[in-house]
């Protein structure tokens, strides 16, 4: 077995980015609140993860498409809470 320094540096890079975002969406779900959070962000950045998730599907990638279908999973509960409490946010 030889170690794949290229697939290493794509998972490496793709959990970084993932978890990166992952303590928004804890904050959020745990306040209900994403006053702060821009609805023009999440679908801008929701668009660019779909374009990379079809751009890692079609060139056979693996961390692409891992990595930024992990993160459309959060940028979609953050859609989510934004809809859901974006008129009724509560002061934190």
């Amino acid at each position: 077995m030889t170690f794949d320094l290229t697939g290493f540096l794509g998972y490496s890079a793709g959990f970084c980015t993932t978890a990166a975002f992952l303590p928004q969406v804890i904050r959020s779900v745990r306040t209900r609140s994403t006053k702060d959070i821009s609805l023009f962000m999440l679908v801008l950045f929701a668009t660019g993860l779909i374009l990379w998730t079809i751009y890692g599907i079609c060139e056979d990638r693996l961390p692409i498409v891992a990595a930024n279908g992990i993160t459309l999973v959060f940028v979609g509960v953050l859609f989510w809470l934004r809809i859901r409490y974006g008129s009724s946010e509560k002061a934190s």
